[in-house]
């Protein structure tokens, strides 16, 4: 990677360290030496060009001064009974203040330059468990071969935005909602609403199925809030109605033929003149 001023190449080695190249002379400037395994994240710092983050799979994210080969600052990221989450990402925030990180056990880690009294408590509010209810929704292929939701039959990625959930699928309250890009504008009661149509305030443009079969009435029962359609007619009730049009042509039919019983014409008393 490129420091901000592309006055410096780092690289990171096999043996766990990083190398500081000078791209004019290809010389070594430095060798930074702190991670016990591989180093997978190489973030220069936006506008300080010798300010260097890393994170590797021991743990471990570190800000270096790569003009003085020093530490500024560290985290292992220990996980209480389950070991060190390994750092597989990490970025800076655009005010160059605060960091993000995402571990291998699915945390979202910040860390701010910050004192903890001008961070402000946006960050202690947030929910330890927060998942989208269209994580784990069941997929298929269409008729195209393309990869489409099983619910929707849209395109995974085009479906509308999704709402956040904990670990067992229970909604958020309505503001932790709104965190989510396309929700920002819901009222209290739209961002509870499970929503798998396109919704107006979405940017996502409305996507026609390219599969006609539709979901199944359980699930749409569940997931979606439905217009109000015509009702569907079972098999049963279409053969019931053919059995009553079938009986009904029959008595008309017998009831039209003349009759042949003689007692029943003798019975008819002469017309009166």
């Amino acid at each position: 990677n490129w420091c901000c001023d592309d006055s410096r190449v780092i690289t990171a080695v096999s043996d766990s360290s990083l190398c500081i190249w000078c791209p004019n002379t290809a010389e070594l400037l430095q060798r930074l030496q702190g991670h016990k395994d591989e180093v997978y994240v190489l973030e220069p710092h936006p506008i300080l060009p010798t300010i260097l983050m890393s994170g590797a799979h021991d743990g471990n994210l570190i800000i270096w001064d790569m003009e003085v080969n020093k530490v500024i600052f560290q985290h292992h990221n220990n996980i209480d009974g389950q070991g060190h989450g390994a750092i597989y990402d990490a970025k800076w925030c655009p005010d160059n203040l605060f960091i993000a990180a995402s571990d291998s056990h699915g945390h979202v880690l910040y860390f701010s330059a910050n004192t903890p009294e001008t961070q402000g408590l946006c960050y202690n509010k947030c929910p330890e468990e927060m998942f989208f209810h269209t994580d784990y929704r069941p997929l298929l292929r269409d008729t195209a071969h393309h990869v489409v939701d099983e619910q929707t039959q849209c395109a995974p990625h085009l479906l509308p935005p999704p709402f956040l959930v904990d670990v067992e699928g229970n909604p958020y309250p309505a503001d932790i909602q709104r965190l989510v890009p396309g929700r920002e504008h819901l009222s209290d009661r739209e961002a509870l609403v499970p929503n798998d149509e396109p919704s107006p305030l979405s940017p996502l443009p409305v996507v026609v199925p390219v599969v006609a079969r539709p979901p199944s009435a359980a699930r749409r029962s569940v997931d979606t809030v439905e217009t109000p359609r015509e009702q569907p007619v079972s098999n049963i009730d279409v053969l019931i109605a053919e059995l009553a049009a079938n009986v009904q042509r029959s008595e008309s039919r017998s009831g039209s033929r003349p009759s042949t019983d003689s007692r029943s014409e003798a019975a008819v008393p002469p017309p009166i003149p």
